[in-house]
């Protein structure tokens, strides 16, 4: 096989590979694909939909008749719009608060 041949080969499989993931991206899952998916169980999904005291709901979904669906991108953001920080990021941020103390306090 030819380095052209080999070329246009990998090409066309990152083609496949990027297609793929866009498609995903914008997936309807129902709640069996969302306890897949994320590991939550059936019960604490239904809880995380519920409207409480008139707050939103937790989970970002869409309801039709008695069915629930959810876009994976939301539920991807949703899982990872809490990071925890590290501890590289968390001594910086003491740095940061104890300069501008000094500035401050001066």
């Amino acid at each position: 096989m030819s380095v052209q041949q080999t070329l246009a080969r990998i090409e066309r499989r990152l083609e496949t590979v990027e297609r793929l993931l866009t498609d995903q991206t914008d997936e309807v899952l129902d709640v069996d694909a969302l306890q897949a998916l994320t590991g939550i169980s059936r019960s604490a999904i239904y809880q995380k939909t519920c409207s409480r005291n008139g707050e939103a709901p937790e989970l970002p979904h869409f309801k039709r008749g008695k069915r629930l669906y959810f876009r994976r991108s939301e539920i991807i953001t949703w899982m990872t719009e809490h990071r925890v920080k590290d501890r590289s990021q968390i001594e910086q941020e003491a740095v940061n608060h104890s300069i501008g103390s000094r500035r401050n306090a001066s």
